[in-house]
């Protein structure tokens, strides 16, 4: 039963499937008839419309051609007419109204650009000469506009020469980074600027000489107040004396500071005025004129009249030529026009360090030539070592004397500042100057008729060399060996004065002391032996009161030690001597021979010796003398110590 009812509903729906489908082709048979009526109208319509689409393109067409030749048209009609129109305004150029100026302008250039285009039109041609003439004399009012402000901004603010050099002198790495100079206002450097970028757009290039030509002048007037001269003459420096050196070099340092600062400003105004590589160029050509002339007053102070002080001048001005070479570098550097100035001034650092190796080089010889007649009577410190040892004593207070006197480092070779390759060749000068003027001196010694006061000449001389070093640390060069050694030299000159002026007496008292030189026994003969001994010490002593009085030992502690050798020598002996014979009558006239009593002798030694002041024994008795008064006891002198010359500044 239930096979039987499937099966029937299955039948069912298939005889409904295939009434469906019948029904279906019909319906498309149908739709393809009238599609294809409808395709056989569509053909014949096209036919019909195909003319009237062809016409209206051709007019669409043409009414695009006439409305571009009519906007062309239009175009030239007013690039044409724009000159003429753009006269009138412009010819009171931009001083009455430059925003106005520079629109009409703006105008003018475009319709010339457009006329340069269009030159084949006839119309255009002449239309582009009146253009070219109405944009030439613009120009010209924008040059003569901006030249005025640039003059007129330029004068009214100059600053002065102390704030110059105090920013030169105070300042100067801060000014060579940010400009310190205020030399054109806000309000003109913005005016400035944009007639500028008119004239350089539209390549009118006069105006960079208009600006060369103004700032310029400014960069000269401000070095002027500092002391430039551009027409400085070099044979004026061939008759300079050393005071006007040294003071033409102060100004050329000051100038060479200040031109930092000056440069720095100028390269901000440069950049803010004109464009790149145009404002490197107006830099450039603004401050070369100045450097150039400083650098060459700088080659002809360097290369004048040769004289030792001279040297002082050229590690002055390489000092600061040193200083302000990185701040230039920094200024100038990767400036292609600026790279020949840097060149320059390292040049002419090589030049000056050359010149003052060959002024130190004739100084050294002429140490060991000096032949000059000047001789201290008195046996002082000679001119000549005094002015060496002071030459020597100012020469190393420049902190750059051993790079530019002795590093090869300094004349282009190799060696670095202050290498121990510099240190040797600065000792060895310095020992070499030492030892000329030393056999100098041993020669000038030679002209005193006594050889005492030749030996007080060289020792006062050699102290005066060990002291100057001992005080001065830069010319610690030498060392300590050579300082013990000369100290050792001034107790050899010591020893010998010592022995020439006070070895007789001193021995004709020891003789007497040890019985060398006996007592007679006859009283006849004792009383004159007695005589005689006190005659000769009081003729001795008188001679060297006379002439001694008036030598001079200028270092007070050497002065000190000469004397206590002197008195540690002879006062005991002479005590002892004057002690044993006082109290004998071996005359009627005891002031006769009992002249000078050992505190006499002490005072008269410790005081009057060696100051320079000649005296006579009148002067003395004038200060009365304690002849009378018990006599001291002789100086204690420590008996530690190797050698009987001592004092405090030895080392």
């Amino acid at each position: 039963m239930a096979s039987n009812a499937a099966a029937k509903s299955l039948g069912d729906q298939a005889t409904q499937l295939e009434s469906s489908l019948g029904s279906y082709n019909k319906l498309c048979s149908e739709a393809v008839g009238v599609l294809n009526a409808l395709d056989k109208r569509l053909q014949k319509m096209a036919k019909l419309t195909a003319p009237i689409y062809q016409r209206a393109s051709v007019l669409t067409w043409a009414e695009e051609k006439i409305e571009q030749t009519k906007t062309a048209t239009d175009e030239l009609l007013m690039h044409l007419e724009a000159p003429q129109k753009v006269e009138a305004a412009m010819k009171h150029g931009p001083q009455r109204d430059l925003e106005t100026f520079l629109k009409h302008l703006t105008t003018l250039q475009a319709a010339l650009d457009y006329l340069d285009q269009h030159s084949q039109l006839q119309a255009a041609q002449q239309a582009v000469a009146h253009a070219n003439r109405v944009h030439a004399r613009a120009m010209a009012d924008c040059e003569a506009d901006f030249a005025s402000t640039l003059t007129q901004a330029s004068s009214a603010i100059m600053p002065s020469a102390s704030l110059l050099v105090k920013q030169a002198s105070e300042h100067l790495a801060e000014s060579a980074e940010n400009p310190a100079l205020t030399m054109i206002p806000a309000g003109p450097l913005g005016r400035l600027q944009r007639l500028a970028g008119v004239m350089h757009q539209a390549r009118h290039m006069s105006c960079l000489d208009a600006y060369l030509q103004v700032r310029s002048k400014a960069v000269e007037q401000m070095m002027r107040l500092v002391g430039f001269e551009p027409a400085a003459s070099t044979a004026m420096l061939q008759t300079q004396s050393q005071e006007q050196l040294e003071r033409t070099m102060q100004s050329w340092t000051t100038q060479l500071r200040v031109l930092v600062v000056v440069a720095c400003s100028e390269l901000h105004i440069a950049k803010s005025i004109w464009e790149p590589p145009t404002d490197e160029a107006m830099f450039s050509d603004t401050i070369s004129r100045v450097l150039k002339l400083l650098v060459q007053q700088g080659r002809d102070i360097s290369e004048a009249r040769r004289q030792p002080h001279k040297v002082f001048v050229l590690l002055e001005m390489s000092k600061h030529l040193e200083e302000v070479l990185p701040l230039l570098e920094g200024l100038l550097g990767g400036k292609e026009r600026c790279g020949q100035f840097l060149s320059d001034l390292r040049s002419l650092n090589v030049v000056m360090a050359k010149a003052a190796r060959s002024i130190f080089s004739d100084f050294e010889q002429s140490i060991g030539r000096d032949a000059s007649k000047v001789q201290t009577v008195d046996g002082t410190v000679h001119p000549l070592c005094a002015q060496t040892l002071g030459y020597l004593r100012r020469l190393f207070s420049y902190p750059n004397v051993v790079n530019v006197l002795f590093s090869a480092h300094s004349v282009g070779g190799g060696g670095g500042p202050g290498s121990g390759e510099a240190l040797t060749a600065m000792s060895s000068a310095v020992e070499g100057v030492l030892e000329s003027l030393l056999h100098n001196l041993q020669a000038k010694s030679k002209v005193y008729k006594s050889p005492a006061l030749a030996a007080l000449f060289l020792m006062n001389n050699v102290q005066y060399m060990v002291k100057t070093f001992e005080a001065a640390e830069q010319l610690a060069v030498l060392g300590r060996e050579w300082v013990e050694a000369h100290h050792h030299v001034v107790e050899q000159y010591g020893d010998q004065y010592h022995e020439l002026s006070w070895g007789p007496i001193i021995k004709g008292l020891q003789r007497v002391e040890s019985g060398e030189d006996p007592e007679p026994r006859d009283p006849t003969k004792w009383h004159t032996w007695v005589k005689s001994k006190f005659k000769s010490f009081n003729s001795a002593l008188e001679a060297l009161y006379a002439m001694q009085t008036g030598w001079s030992i200028p270092d007070t502690k050497l002065k000190a030690a000469v004397r206590q050798v002197v008195l540690q020598d002879l006062l005991p002996l002479y005590e002892r001597f004057y002690t044993r014979f006082q109290g004998q009558d071996f005359t009627t006239n005891r002031s006769k021979y009992l002249r000078y009593s050992p505190g006499d002798v002490e005072v008269m030694v410790d005081t009057d010796f060696f100051e320079g002041r000649q005296m006579t024994l009148t002067q003395v008795s004038k200060r009365q003398l304690a002849t009378t008064s018990s006599a001291p006891s002789a100086p204690s002198v420590s008996g530690s110590s190797t050698s009987k010359w001592s004092w405090s500044g030895k080392g």
